[in-house]
């Protein structure tokens, strides 16, 4: 492990300030790669502390609503922070919260999940339809500011 990943908890990935270390390690692992060149929607930092809520379609028809902590949001999708693994192709809707205060469920799929540590993963989820940018650039940029103190 090396000394970054060293100073994160590692038993301890269940409280707001050990998962903000967490998205923190992820933001600074990630850095520019030749995959961004490669997106068609510019993602953004994105740290709600109070979280959002995703609705997850289960296989046995039994919709699951869970709170999770964002890491970024774009136009075509969003990443968050999960305490589960959550398979490919499953369909959820994430509430997004518009620049004027209005819950805004927007439906997508599971692209990806890798996981960060215990139970912690990482869920990428893209977006059916892309959203306004517009509509929620001030929650992108209060993020990033608050985030930024």
């Amino acid at each position: 492990m090396s000394g970054e990943a060293a100073d994160l908890p590692q038993k301890r990935y269940d409280t707001r300030d050990s998962q903000d270390l967490y998205l923190d390690h992820l933001d600074r692992q990630s850095g520019p790669t030749p995959a961004d060149d490669r997106r068609r929607h510019e993602r953004h930092r994105h740290r709600i502390t109070e979280g959002l809520e995703v609705t997850f379609d289960a296989f046995d028809g039994q919709p699951v609503t869970c709170h999770v902590r964002p890491r970024n949001l774009s136009q075509g999708g969003i990443a968050f922070l999960h305490e589960a693994y959550v398979y490919p192709e499953t369909r959820c809707t994430v509430a997004l919260v518009s620049v004027t205060n209005q819950t805004v469920e927007v439906s997508g799929r599971v692209v990806g999940c890798r996981h960060v540590t215990g139970k912690l993963h990482e869920i990428a989820m893209t977006f059916d339809h892309p959203i306004e940018a517009e509509d929620f650039h001030e929650c992108i940029r209060e993020a990033m500011h608050s985030t930024e103190l």
